[in-house]
This record gives C-alpha cells, sequence and structure tokens, in this order.
C-alpha cells in the first residue's frame, strides 16, 4: 500500500495567532467546566486552576482551588490565597 504524503501545515499569520490568543485570554470559561474542574482536579494543578480563576475575577472559585491545594500541603496555596482575601478587603479573614 502506498503510503501518503502530507505537506507540513503552514503556522497562522501572527496577526491571526495574536486575535486567537487575545480572544482565549479574554473569553469566559462556562460554569460547568469550573465545577468540573473542582470535582476532577489532580492535586498538582489546584493553584495554576486558582490563578487562572483569580484572573478571571472568579474569586470564589478561585479560593475553592486554594483550599483544596492548601489541603494537599501546599504552603504557596495559602499565601496566595491570603493575598487575594486582602485584595478583596477581608484582611481578618486571611489572618
Amino acid at each position: 500500500m502506498a503510503s501518503l504524503h502530507l505537506p507540513t501545515p503552514l503556522p497562522p499569520p501572527d496577526y491571526l495567532e495574536q486575535h486567537g490568543r487575545t480572544d482565549r485570554d479574554t473569553s469566559l470559561v462556562p460554569a460547568v467546566l469550573w465545577e468540573a474542574l473542582i470535582e476532577h482536579h489532580a492535586s498538582r494543578d489546584c493553584r495554576t486552576l486558582a490563578r487562572a480563576a483569580r484572573d478571571r475575577g472568579l474569586l470564589r472559585i478561585a479560593m475553592r482551588f486554594y483550599a483544596i491545594a492548601a489541603h494537599a500541603s501546599d504552603n504557596d496555596a495559602l499565601k496566595e490565597a491570603a493575598w487575594l482575601l486582602v485584595r478583596a478587603g477581608r484582611r481578618q479573614e486571611a489572618i
């Protein structure tokens, strides 16, 4: 059987790649996805997911991920959660 040789795809033009990156960075992730991530996460990913939620203004979801990470002995997650509480004007809870 003869093998099929496909040409190597070209990368997208810079302007298209930039637009796609910007669009992905600012698009909202459905709430159902965040809930699924909370239920089916790998512990090592919790702080990264918390930051992603935080960067999108989803502070309650971010705090849930930080809490899961802290429960898994991630001390940096505790620091980031405290910082988030202070920025939200909830200093007493951060102490």
